[in-house]
């Protein structure tokens, strides 16, 4: 009996392992979700016709998947991945410049690497990483929308395949988000000095109005005092 509960334990162990690795991950702050299977998909030949696969593993329970016709050599890779399975995505940035990106994956164990790339910008190249299911990589971006295309996994240079994988979704770091954040942070070094430490003339002048009940009391107190000495010399005089 021992022996089949510990079993038992190790195969939820190993289940628990195996999902947590295979996972997507949350949206981070500031970045904007896009899903691969919401994208054009090129050179698939899933059975559903659509050219995805499903299951909980997946963001939104879907990815653009089967990307198994055709492949080529990262170096050999045309202007817009006609020559390679891949996934086509449109992103909206709000200015140009340099965008963070995380692309999501599923993908098998001897994986290499993808390529995206940017409008008509030149590849990068994505390491694939299977236990964890993201790479972080960077695009150059323009204002308004992009067309970003994800590619099946890359030939190696003898022209040999490797692995299988599902673009799950990418997502972009938002210019907007940044500016916010740079708004709202002002280093404390920027207060202005006279807030910091305003002249001693400029304080209220609450020292004076503080003697005013001080001396009042101290005038009723006398005068308790003045009374009473009379009635006590009128008293011993009688």
């Amino acid at each position: 009996m021992k022996k089949v509960i510990s079993f038992v334990l190790v195969a939820v162990l190993l289940m628990a392992t195996t999902i947590t690795a295979s996972a997507f991950e949350a949206v981070a702050d500031g970045y904007t979700r896009y899903e691969g299977e919401n994208g054009t998909i090129v050179g698939s030949n899933a059975p559903n016709g659509l050219g995805t696969d499903t299951g909980e593993q997946f963001s939104n329970g879907s990815a653009a998947g089967y990307l198994d016709v055709g492949r080529a050599k990262f170096a050999d890779l045309d202007a817009t991945f006609s020559n390679t399975a891949h996934v086509e995505l449109t992103v909206t940035a709000a200015a140009s410049g340099t965008a963070d990106v995380i692309v999501g994956y599923t993908c098998a164990d001897d994986a290499l690497l993808v390529a995206i790339q940017a409008n008509d910008g030149a590849p990068v190249e994505v390491p694939l990483v299977p236990a964890k299911g993201n790479t972080a990589v960077q695009l150059d971006l323009k204002e308004g929308e992009n067309t970003v295309y994800v590619s099946t996994t890359i030939l190696d240079e003898a022209g040999a395949q490797h692995g299988w994988v599902n673009i799950d979704y990418i997502d972009v770091k938002s210019a907007e988000a940044g500016a916010v954040v740079e708004d709202t942070a002002a280093p404390a070094d920027e207060t202005p000095a006279e807030e910091a430490a305003a002249p001693a003339e400029e304080l209220p002048e609450t020292g004076d109005t503080s003697v005013v009940p001080l001396l009042v009391a101290g005038a009723a107190c006398l005068l308790v005092a003045v009374v009473a000495n009379k009635k006590l010399r009128k008293n011993v005089l009688n």
